[in-house]
């Protein structure tokens, strides 16, 4: 197996694990998965190629199951952009309320009872519990008409031995953000760590995942962006035909995908493209809503969820702008004295003109806002913190200003 397709798989991996222990421990807002399989379907886009047959996008479906194999706790789709080499996953949350179609609702319903609305979450293991072959494939189906995009391959993925995938990397360097001390003996959970840049085993990373206990469900989910940065620069390292054995070992023994070796093959080419500031995390936009007791993501409507996965793959073929012609005003999110000051003499040092610096009054982030004004403004300053997104507000900048930075609470 080459590379390409091992970092895909494993950062697969990882990113479904992390999302699904980050939940395991909250009964507040039970697990939202749900069929999305309607009757009317969102007209898909034709997949665009290029003069040399290759496509423009290469999409995945990224599936986790939970410890029991049943319910499907995390689904994203990545799409991996060949001309620009980004990388874009939308996660489509697993409380979302779909309706089936009346036909499945009548096959399902000739195995096992089922309630024509449900969430997305539930739909694998009824299809499954049904007698449906590829029970896999509806939830697959679903996300297709939720993103409004056709996925090419999946990856499906256990929560089991996700300490050995950390391990077999060799461990990840990264900020823990605060002290994390949790115990519940009923669950065999025992979290201590320390706050503070560090080296963390399978062990403790899979500590930092699932502590829950001082900050918001947006918090934890930034963290698990964190880690799934920190697993891809560890992957992008390896050099060791040993590391890269023991790797496979380990992930062919948690996953289940169609990525076969000549299509691993067939993307290598790719490889030395890859740079950890060309990946995007997004989420479908929605609400959480209490409908008859049942706790549901809601999400807006296809039309809007098509328009806003593809604004996203557009803008990665915009122009981007050098942001050391605009004006820069860095706030501090963290409560950290002095950070606002160091990031300043960073910034300024590289060339960039910093206009005045604050602190901030919004609620707060683990993840560094860069705000700006329009599309293509900021990307070349994401390169300078922990982990960043750039958000196009021009409404939040002050008079006097072309870009607002919020520090978010992983830098130091």
């Amino acid at each position: 197996m080459k590379k390409f397709g091992i970092i895909f798989i494993v950062i697969v991996a990882v990113t479904s694990i992390a999302f699904i222990w980050s939940h395991q421990e909250s009964n507040e807002n039970p697990p939202s998965k749900q069929p999305i399989i309607v009757e009317e379907k969102v007209v898909e886009e034709e997949v665009v190629y290029e003069q040399n047959n290759d496509p423009l996008y290469i999409t995945g479906a990224i599936i986790g199951k939970d410890a029991s194999g049943g319910l499907t706790d995390v689904m994203m789709v990545g799409v991996f952009n060949t001309e620009t080499y980004n990388i874009d996953v939308f996660a489509i949350p697993r409380d979302t309320k779909i309706t089936v179609s009346d036909e499945l609702h009548n096959r399902i319903n000739e195995g096992l009872w089922a309630p024509q609305t449900m969430k997305l979450t539930d739909l694998y293991w009824r299809v499954k519990g049904a007698g449906l072959e590829d029970p896999i494939l509806y939830t697959i189906d679903a996300m297709e008409q939720i993103v409004g995009i056709p996925i090419d391959h999946y990856v499906t993925v256990d929560t089991d031995s996700f300490d050995q995938v950390i391990d077999a990397l060799g461990g990840i360097d990264l900020y823990v953000p605060m002290d994390m001390n949790y115990e519940d003996p009923f669950q065999n959970l025992y979290i201590h760590l320390k706050e503070g840049y560090q080296h963390l085993n399978g062990a403790q990373a899979e500590q930092l995942v699932r502590y829950r206990s001082s900050y918001s469900d947006l918090a934890r989910i930034e963290i698990q962006q964190y880690l799934i940065q920190s697993c891809a620069e560890a992957l992008l390292n390896i050099n060791s035909i040993k590391q890269v054995e023991q790797l496979l070992r380990v992930v062919y023994d948690i996953v289940e995908t169609d990525i076969g070796i000549l299509d691993a093959i067939s993307y290598l080419k790719y490889y030395e493209h890859l740079d950890l500031n060309r990946i995007d995390f997004y989420t479908i936009p929605g609400i959480t809503d209490k409908i008859d007791g049942i706790w549901y993501f809601i999400y807006t409507d296809e039309t809007t969820v098509y328009e806003f996965v593809h604004q996203r793959l557009s803008d990665d073929n915009s122009f981007v702008s050098d942001s050391k012609d605009s004006v820069i005003t860095i706030l501090n999110g963290t409560g950290k004295t002095g950070l606002a000051t160091k990031y300043r003499d960073i910034l300024t040092e590289k060339g960039y003109h910093i206009g005045g610096l604050d602190n901030s009054n919004g609620s707060f982030h683990q993840k560094t806002q860069i705000i700006v004004k329009e599309e293509g403004m900021g990307y070349d300053l994401r390169s300078y913190f922990t982990l960043s997104e750039v958000i196009v507000a021009p409404e939040q900048i002050p008079e006097g200003s072309d870009i607002v930075i919020i520090l978010g609470g992983l830098e130091e």
